[in-house]
């Protein structure tokens, strides 16, 4: 992941949700490549709080993002292919997620996190 370009500079958020999709749509490969190779859809993209950031990354983001942030969240659809993942020495199988959730920060575009669920 790498950031999102500010096109609203000294505006919170520094950049639009269009401005959002542009960008995620221009990933491809590695975490983010899909089983088939097609493009995976973004579903949604939604600026919001901390605590609703919380809710959406199931507590992923506790502690990452501060009390006071605004981030933008932006939910993919694959299924992905796990190529760039690192997997418990245990492991059989590679996963292959159904879903991810990329987190930035609304005021600086930079990457925050990102995860996989099915």
């Amino acid at each position: 992941m790498y950031a999102i370009p500010i096109t609203q500079p000294g505006k919170t958020p520094a950049y639009t949700l269009e401005d959002v999709r542009a960008h995620v749509a221009t990933y491809s490969g590695g975490d983010l490549a899909t089983v088939s190779g097609a493009p995976f859809s973004i579903d949604t993209v939604e600026f919001v709080g901390p605590e609703q950031a919380e809710q959406m990354t199931h507590d992923a983001a506790h502690g990452v993002v501060a009390s006071d942030d605004l981030v933008c969240i932006v939910r993919l659809t694959g299924p992905f292919s796990g190529q760039g993942m690192s997997l418990a020495p245990s492991a059989r199988k590679r996963w292959s997620p159904t879903y991810a959730t990329l987190v930035f920060d609304a005021h600086t575009g930079r990457p925050i996190m990102q995860g996989f669920h099915d």
